[in-house]
């Protein structure tokens, strides 16, 4: 009987031998996809488990041809053309616009793609900028192809208050016989008359339409757009209070109520985080939350009763004494970088501490801190941060460990700058988004984590996730074989009973 079946036994042993590797294969294709869109994942507890046994070293050493280490998410990028401290940025498509910072008046452009600089204008000579805020006036959108940028402050107590606007036209589109080139502009005193006064030139307001009194102190100013029409500029002010602007105008709204920031804080609102709440990744209309040293408040704005209410948020105890960082804000999530400690005295003089490397997050939505499990390459503080389509941070200019000014640009993948448990509990639409634009779903079996995401998002627009045609055969093959080796299976039970 056994010389009977041996025949048989061998050739379905051969057979299930070759579908076991097919399966192998899609297996490993599998996995291969999985660490394409999560690589924390997988090399962070790979580290963590190797550094236990001494062998973290091995692992730098066959990940160096990674774009980002294990343990530092960080990738230098192009110095800047010039050392920057305190610098304002606007992302404007494939651009990040840099404008000025302090004793810096000149202005580039960033492309992200070509990953160059290009000039593009300079304020006045006379300007002094101090931490200046610069935004995107949105409620002026009418030409995809420019923007209207609006900058004001950096000025202090006592000084004349300055602002600026600017109709601002992609400088990699113009063509360079019309732009002087980076040597050529520095020192020269009528650097602006080659560009056309019409876009790409900084015009002064006059004293009417200008922001900020002459008492007021617009040092490291902050200001954020809202309203329901984006037609209101929110400025939080030294004095603990907040302004309140109608951009159509430029006049500040009177009968404001209670707009002095309830905090706890014994310091001034100065070098602060200050950015919109979000919801599911979209602004909350009208809706603030900043932080400053032991101050935590999420700021709630009323249009139409002209009034404010506060509730108080958690602080990060390690940052009650920390100022100077730059700010980003992703996926409901708020990350602070860098900063220094300061001890204050009398409320007026600081003292210089302890300069950061660390890297902090705050969840908008579980009001809770953490600090991550990386760190910055370096001690800064100064530096400015901003975000491009949601998928990179870029960190621009700053102050070092020995206070000098520096030329550093670095960035980090968005997805990078977050946990395992962090991704999971992100709303299901923009998570698919992500993943979607980076594997577009060409592959025949559905990552575990996205397998339900998938298939609700099929039942909401009743459309199919198309398959390629070769995956698809593949598959049909696959099912098809494992159809036959459970028939082959029972013969052979049948046969031997």
């Amino acid at each position: 009987m056994s010389r009977i079946l041996e025949k048989p036994i061998d050739a379905l042993h051969n057979f299930s031998s070759k579908l076991i590797l097919i399966f192998s294969i899609f297996d490993q294709l599998w996995y291969i996809s999985l660490m394409a869109v999560f690589p924390s994942y997988f090399f962070i507890p790979i580290a963590k488990k190797l550094k236990k046994k001494g062998l973290s070293g091995t692992l730098q050493k066959n990940t160096s041809n990674m774009s980002t280490q294990v343990n530092n998410i960080f990738q230098s990028l192009p110095e800047l053309p010039e050392s920057l401290t305190d610098s304002a940025c606007i992302l404007c498509k494939d651009e990040i616009l840099i404008c000025g910072g302090i004793k810096t008046n000149r202005c580039y452009s960033y492309h992200i793609l070509k990953k160059q600089y290009k000039y593009i204008c300079s304020y006045p000579e006379d300007v002094q900028l101090n931490g200046h805020c610069v935004l995107q006036l949105v409620h002026l959108q009418t030409n995809p192809d420019e923007i209207h940028l609006l900058s004001f402050g950096g000025q202090g107590k006592g000084e004349t208050k300055q602002t600026f606007s600017m109709k601002y036209k992609s400088v990699w589109e113009i063509d360079e016989s019309d732009h002087k080139s980076e040597n050529s502009f520095i020192g020269n005193k009528n650097e602006s008359n080659s560009i056309s006064q019409s876009s790409n030139t900084w015009i002064q307001h006059d004293k009417d339409s200008s922001i900020g009194k002459l008492n007021d102190s617009l040092i490291r100013v902050r200001g954020l757009i809202g309203g329901g029409n984006n037609d209101l500029l929110f400025i939080t002010l030294v004095s603990s209070k907040i302004e309140v602007i109608n951009l159509k105008t430029m006049k500040s709204l009177t009968g404001i109520l209670n707009n002095t920031i309830s905090a706890s804080s014994q310091y001034r609102i100065q070098y602060h985080c200050f950015m919109p709440l979000t919801m599911n990744n979209e602004k909350v209309i009208n809706q603030f939350i900043l932080f400053c040293k032991n101050a935590g408040v999420l700021i709630k704005y009323n249009e139409q009763d002209k009034n404010f209410t506060y509730e108080e948020l958690p602080v990060c105890p390690v940052l009650r004494n920390s100022l100077f960082f730059s700010f980003a804000y992703v996926y409901d999530f708020a990350f602070l970088f860098g900063g220094r400690n300061e001890i204050a005295q009398d409320y007026s003089f600081f003292f210089r501490g302890e300069k950061k490397t660390s890297v902090y997050k705050y969840s908008m939505k579980e009001k809770t801190w953490n600090e991550c499990n990386f760190t910055f390459p370096t001690e800064m503080y100064e530096s400015f941060a901003i975000l491009n389509d949601d998928t990179n941070v870029h960190i621009i200019g700053g102050l070092n460990a020995k206070d000098e000014k520096l030329k550093m640009h670095v960035s980090a993948n968005v997805d990078q700058l977050f946990e395992k448990s962090d991704l999971l509990k992100m709303p299901k639409v923009y998570e698919l988004k992500n993943e979607i634009k980076r594997l577009k779903l060409e592959r025949p079996y559905t990552i575990p984590i996205e397998k339900d995401r998938v298939c609700e998002d099929e039942k909401e627009n009743k459309s199919v996730i198309k398959v390629s045609e070769e995956w698809q055969k593949m598959k049909t093959q696959m099912e098809a074989f494992e159809k036959k080796l459970k028939r082959m299976g029972r013969r052979k039970k049948n046969r031997i009973g």
